[in-house]
């Protein structure tokens, strides 16, 4: 059992002073039976001045009867404190372990995906300029025979001309863009190609104009 024990303010002591002599210790003893033994003084002065000193006799670090009460109301709240903060704390901890575990699942996951080739992206298509396409027209017409096709330069301006007046999209699709211009010249070069002309344009010569 814990000792019974109260602080002498000094506001007591000041308290005590003011009454007679004679009066001191009987008050002393009046002060002492309500902190250890919760009885208050039936002398009306007594009363009066404990009235007043009752917020000190009933700060904590009094012990007694009357200071028990209060000390035991006062170690229910920190139970119930200490409870709480310990259900906080438990509920993080879970709510960690919890975050911890994904980020375990997702390194997991990660690491599942190592060593798989990424999906590979569709390429782009970037319409040909027509010195571009003259420059291939004119290798594949030197390789032809091995490997190569013939590709007259007014041939590959036709077919320039064509695809960049329809945006470089299909003659008989025009949704569908055109994703291989070389294989399309190589149609358009073999007669099979939309638009084409059989012959070259005429030439006009400047001798023969009229002066």
């Amino acid at each position: 059992m814990a000792e019974k024990y109260f602080c002498f303010f000094e506001n007591i002591r000041t308290a005590i002073k003011k009454l007679p002599r004679d009066q001191q210790l009987a008050f002393r003893e009046a002060i002492e039976n309500y902190v250890f033994d919760g009885v208050e003084p039936s002398d009306p002065v007594f009363a009066a001045l404990l009235q007043i000193l009752k917020p000190s006799l009933d700060k904590k670090g009094r012990g007694g009867q009357a200071g028990n009460k209060n000390a035991q109301k006062s170690a229910n709240n920190s139970n119930k404190t200490n409870k709480n903060e310990s259900k906080r704390i438990e509920t993080n901890k879970n709510e960690s372990n919890e975050s911890g575990h994904e980020t375990l699942n997702t390194k997991h996951q990660t690491l599942n995906t190592k060593g798989v080739p990424p999906t590979p992206k569709t390429n782009i298509f970037s319409p040909p300029t027509l010195d571009e396409v003259l420059a291939y027209a004119k290798q594949q017409t030197e390789l032809a025979g091995v490997g190569g096709f013939p590709c007259a330069p007014y041939v590959a301006e036709q077919f320039w001309a064509h695809y960049q007046s329809q945006g470089w999209r299909k003659s008989n699709d025009a949704e569908t863009p055109v994703r291989d211009w070389r294989a399309a010249l190589r149609m358009w070069a073999r007669g099979a190609g939309p638009g084409r002309n059989a012959a070259p344009p005429p030439l006009v010569n400047n001798d023969d104009l009229p002066v």
